[in-house]
């Protein structure tokens, strides 16, 4: 098993200490028991606070704040810090740590803070090597090596001033938080409360189908077979289905009436669509004759439009003469105007060859200048190369120190980055302490936030549900008085209609009695006597009143039978919606105790401000977990940077010592170089722009006299050229007005030759092609039209001439007869088809629901179970979390028994209580103790003060080994008891002692912090502790005093 046991603890400005103290628990040798002891206040407990602050950061009691410790003794100038040495599996660690304080300013007068610290040593062979030196990365190895949390190592290491007695004291309850707190078992609790949110789910659901199969089988139209009370849903569907099957048997004979109709009605419409065809042949004859009226009336005019078309063909035979003509003419103005353009080409060439022709006699002139200004050139820039190798090695120089002056600044930087960087990861690790803490309260908040918002979405659904009860309840009302005034109408009819029938029956009876003989007999009742016959009544029977009566009585019958659904269905509507309000009320009352509907606003309002103060304070958590989260993910960033940073650094350092040795040998060399330069050149920069200035000189001239050269051929070359085509150009005039004098002569003869006798009789005739066309295509369309009146009306009077004009309006009015008949079979098999698709839909509804259900239960049945075990609804009243607890309870027990046994001289034995709690507490975790001098069994709040300690410290032990065990197998070779000792008598005490002792056989050294004077003589070792008006000053004394 790995161990853990003190080596030496060394404290400065802690608490009461000023000086250095410094305790070496080696020099206990075989003691494994000594005595803390000291005045009240002088610093007993401080040890242990010591230990605790050095391992975690903290001190051992809530009421101890850290930031506190410093010693009150102490000056600006020292220095608080705690350093702890321990063995921890086989390896030696020593841990120093100083909490934030004031130190004096490095530079200047006066003190700044100085933030908290904590390194982490191991020792090696007697050195110290540096593991960490950030307080989080200290703090994580710490908690990692020991395996304990600051909770867990505080029960473990310290049993201080009466708390060790809340396991024997407190109640269940209390005892519970207790060991929550310990073994950390907020899981298994998360777990139950998951569970019971899932079974309320499911129930929810299952009563939500329950609900929606109601509402389904209250829109059920039963006409054919009526469900009883007792009818279980399976059964429900088995007359839903033969109710669905007489309803298809309806729909076949309705569908078999609406095909005999349809028949009739398609005979009808076709004879009517005959008869609007041959309507239609005789307004057509009427129309084509008063078409063809009109088409004769303008024979006139197409007879004119014919001469105009043959004039016009005559003159386009001409038309292409005179195009000629009009090219020809062109040509011969199109070449007058090129041939003066040239002239005036050639002209401008002229004159600036006569320029050009001087100017290139003065450049010829000029050749021995251009040679000279040559070789001056080709001279100078020999001496040029090296005047550019300088220039060019100076330049690397300078850019090469620049670079070194810029990389020196980079290494500061970077140096004082790296600085900044470690500042930042030790505020981070400050801030990070509180996560699991800040965490916890959040997801507690978020869950509580949770609860307040169902129950306000449940009292909003019960407002807004209730409400829509009040509303269908008025409807009902409305609709009940509706139905009523409607039923009340159709009786009215009814009796209205069996009346005309009564009076139809006695006019018949009346024309019956007028054909009776004497002696013959009646055709109804058989007597030849027919002493009193029927006398006609005052008013006689309207057949007309009676039809219209009685489609009135169809129609309100018609209307009843449809507002009796709407009468149904509102009133199904407002049960199921009354079921659901006493539902939600329910549920609601399940959670608000003094729940009233009538003040349902007022508990919404006062849910509202409740859940938006839970909201408040989780909106503060999430943002400080989100803080946090930022500072963890900022922490991460600022680790990889300073690892880039110092990688960074150190390619910096690299560079650096690289460029400055490159710097020496470019600075050596330019010297060297600075030897070989002309002494006249005083600036190699100047002397190159000199050479480029005469270069470019050089180069103007030159390109000046070949640009003049080329210009001078070039002019001389386009003057020859164009003088020659100015020649051609004037043949070509010449021949153009030869072509055009040619073709006017032919021109006049092709008119007078087509019948004109002037060229202006010639151009009154033409037309263009369109215009022509035009014209041509008006006579055609005429001719074409005319011709096909004439054939159409002979076909009409051949097809209508046997044929009477058919009345229109009769045969419409016995089709909509026929038509009405149909469409009444039609909304008929209509209805029973809806019927038949609404009761086929439920029964799938209803269906899919059932099984939907039947899945959901067996769901519930199962989580239901499991939440009600976990929350501990079952005979032993113990929920899933107090199970584990009940479970480290046992086994601390087991370890407390074994010293509780010897201390109490065999007479008590701690036993966990298995009996049922009443009034809806929690079983599991009360505590009883087994009196072996009475062989009974009573609560261990009937101990005796002597008794209670035996008992807390046998538990406290048992505790801390049952800890170390679920901790991975670490024990804590060092433990701390702190007072209690002063409630036992001298034979328990002795007892007590003697138990203790029995640790020794286990290597554990155990501090005990006591006033008893007893304890002094029976512990030879001890620990005393001296205050002083300098502070307290600790150290170890062997024997009695």
């Amino acid at each position: 098993m790995n161990r853990m046991r003190a080596i030496s603890l060394s404290v400065k400005a802690f608490g009461p200490y000023w000086g250095q103290q410094t305790v070496n628990f080696n020099e206990l040798g075989e003691e494994s028991i000594f005595l803390i002891t000291g005045p009240t206040g002088a610093g007993k407990t401080t040890i242990f606070d010591a230990i605790c602050y050095a391992l975690y950061g903290r001190a051992s009691g809530s009421d101890r704040d850290q930031d506190s410790l410093r010693s009150h003794f102490a000056t600006m100038d020292d220095q608080t810090e705690v350093q702890f040495h321990f063995a921890l599996n086989q390896k030696e660690y020593v841990v120093t740590r100083s909490p934030k304080q004031y130190k004096k300013k490095e530079r200047g007068e006066g003190y700044t803070d100085d933030p908290p610290k904590a390194i982490l040593y191991e020792i090696k062979n007697g050195e110290k090597l540096l593991l960490y030196s950030r307080i989080k990365e200290v703090n994580e190895t710490l908690e990692g090596k020991l395996g304990f949390d600051y909770e867990q190592f505080r029960k473990m290491i310290l049993i201080p001033q009466g708390e060790f007695r809340k396991l024997i004291s407190e109640n269940s309850k209390e005892r519970e938080a207790v060991l929550q707190n310990i073994f950390h078992t907020y899981f298994y609790e998360r777990m139950t409360d998951q569970l019971k949110t899932e079974s309320r789910t499911l129930k929810d659901k299952i009563a939500f189908i329950e609900q929606s199969i109601e509402q389904e089988l209250r829109k059920i139209d039963w006409t054919n077979t009526v469900p009883e009370e007792a009818d279980t849903i399976p059964i429900i569907l088995k007359k839903l289905t033969d109710e669905i099957t007489e309803t298809k048997k309806l729909d076949a004979n309705e569908s078999i009436k609406k095909s005999e109709q349809q028949k009739v009605v398609q005979k009808m419409q076709q004879a009517l669509q005959d008869g609007k065809l041959l309507e239609e042949k005789y307004k057509q004859k009427e129309k084509l004759e008063l078409e063809q009226k009109e088409l004769k009336e303008r024979e006139i005019s197409i007879t004119e439009t014919k001469e105009k078309i043959k004039a016009a063909t005559s003159a386009s035979k001409v038309f292409p003469f005179e195009e000629q003509m009009k090219a020809r003419k062109k040509e011969w103005m199109d070449e007058e105007e090129g041939l003066q353009k040239q002239q005036d080409l050639v002209s401008r060439l002229q004159n600036k060859y006569e320029t050009i022709s001087a100017s290139y006699n003065d450049q010829l002139q000029q050749e021995d200048t251009r040679n000279q200004l040559k070789e001056a050139i080709s001279k100078e820039k020999q001496q040029l190369e090296y005047v550019n190798l300088y220039a060019n090695l100076q330049k690397e120089t300078m850019e090469i120190a620049k670079e070194r002056n810029e990389l020196n600044k980079k290494l500061t930087n970077t140096e004082n980055n790296i600085v900044d960087i470690d500042r930042d990861l030790d505020k981070a690790d400050a801030m990070l302490e509180s996560e699991q803490e800040v965490t916890k309260q959040y997801y507690d908040m978020k869950e509580k936030c949770e609860q307040a918002s169902t129950i306000i979405n449940e009292l909003k659904s019960f407002d807004t549900e209730n409400k829509k009860l009040n509303t269908l309840r008025k409807n009902y009302k409305q609709i009940e008085i509706t139905f009523q005034r409607k039923q009340n109408e159709l009786r009215s009819l009814r009796e209205e209609y069996r009346k005309l029938e009564i009076a139809q029956k006695e006019e018949y009876a009346v024309v019956l009695a007028g054909q009776l003989e004497h002696g013959k007999p009646c055709p109804v009742c058989g007597s030849v006597e027919h002493p009193f016959k029927a006398a006609s009544p005052d008013h006689s029977v309207d057949t007309n009143l009676m039809e219209t009566t009685e489609q009135k009585l169809h129609q309100q019958e018609r209307a009843v039978e449809e507002f009796q659904k709407t009468y149904v269905d509102s009133k199904s509507e407002g049960q199921s919606q009354r079921l659901l309000v006493d539902k939600l009320e329910e549920e609601i009352k399940g959670k608000i105790t003094n729940f009233d509907q009538i003040d349902n606003d007022r508990t919404i309002n006062e849910w509202n401000e409740r859940y938006k103060k839970i909201l408040e304070k989780r909106d503060i958590l999430y943002k400080q977990i989100s803080k946090i989260q930022s500072i963890k993910t900022n922490k991460t960033a600022l680790k990889a940077k300073k690892e880039k940073v110092k990688q960074t650094f150190d390619q910096f350092s690299k560079n650096y010592q690289t460029i400055h040795e490159k710097l020496v040998k470019y600075e050596t060399r330019l010297i060297e170089l600075k030897k070989n330069i002309p002494d006249h050149v005083t600036d190699p920069i100047k002397f190159q722009m000199e050479i480029s200035n005469k270069e470019q000189a050089y180069n103007k001239l030159i390109n000046t006299w070949e640009k003049l050269k080329k210009d001078y051929q070039d002019t001389r070359e386009k003057m020859q050229k164009e003088k020659t085509i100015l020649e051609e150009k004037q043949k070509t005039k010449k021949r153009a007005n030869d072509n055009y004098t040619k073709q006017e002569n032919l021109f006049t003869q092709q008119v007078e030759s087509c019948g004109f006798s002037s060229i202006e009789k010639y151009q009154l005739a033409s037309l263009t092609e369109g215009e022509q066309y035009t014209l041509e295509k008006k006579v055609e369309a005429y001719e074409k039209r005319l011709e096909e009146l004439t054939y159409t009306l002979k076909t009409l009077v051949q097809d209508i001439q046997e044929k009477g004009r058919p009345d229109i309006l009769k045969l419409e009015n016995e089709l909509h007869v026929k038509q009405t008949e149909l469409d009444q079979i039609s909304e008929q098999l209509q209805l029973l088809r809806i019927k038949m698709k609404s009761d086929e839909q439920i029964h799938q509804s209803i269906s899919n629901q059932l099984e939907k259900q039947q899945e959901l239960e067996k769901d519930f049945y199962t989580i239901g179970d499991l939440a009600d075990l976990a929350h501990g609804n079952n005979s032993l009243k113990l929920s899933f979390e107090r199970y584990v607890l009940a479970s480290f309870l046992d086994e601390i027990i087991l370890q407390a028994n074994l010293r509780l046994d010897r201390m109490s001289d065999h007479r008590y034995q701690l036993i966990r209580s298995g009996q049922v709690a009443k009034r809806g507490a929690q079983s599991g975790l009360d505590l009883e103790v087994l009196d072996h001098h009475t062989g009974q069994q009573r609560s261990v709040k009937t101990l005796s003060g002597g008794e209670g300690f035996k008992a807390s410290l046998s538990l406290a032990l048992g505790l801390a080994d049952v800890v170390q065990t679920h901790a991975g197998g670490i024990q804590l070779d060092t433990l701390f008891i702190d007072e209690g000792f002063g409630t036992l008598d001298e034979e328990s005490l002795q007892q007590a002692i003697d138990c203790l002792k029995d640790l020794q056989q286990s290597n554990r050294l155990l501090g005990i912090i006591s006033h008893v004077p007893h304890l002094k003589n029976e512990i030879h070792a001890k620990l005393q502790i001296t205050p002083s008006h300098n502070g307290s000053k600790f150290g170890f004394q062997f024997g009695q005093i």
